[in-house]
């Protein structure tokens, strides 16, 4: 996942964090269409670190919806909006994890 510099006059999509709410399709249908600057991700549903796919780690499957985010080659950033549990490079784990299983697949 490359991160650039989005424009200002993009906007952010609005937090689809209610229950039963489909975070995939709302990727495939904000993305494209240029308007999204930047996306934030935190662990649901307490803000904590994102969820890394692992049992009782919180209630969004980050592995996928960062697949979908890629799959669309989404450009902007992708802020981490959370408080890590053991310090940054611990609680950045999960993104060298998404790293790391993207060069395995590529």
């Amino acid at each position: 996942m490359t991160l650039r510099r989005s424009p200002a006059s993009r906007l952010a999509a609005p937090a689809p964090s209610r229950p039963g709410c489909d975070l995939t399709t709302t990727l495939r249908r904000d993305l494209p269409t240029g308007r999204v600057g930047h996306l934030q991700v935190a662990g649901v549903p307490d803000r904590g670190e994102p969820d890394r796919g692992e049992p009782d780690r919180g209630e969004t499957d980050l592995r996928h919806l960062l697949d979908v985010v890629d799959e669309l080659d989404f450009g902007g950033w992708i802020g981490c909006e959370y408080r890590p549990r053991a310090g940054t490079s611990e609680g950045l784990r999960w993104l060298n994890d998404h790293r790391s299983r993207r060069r395995e697949s590529a």
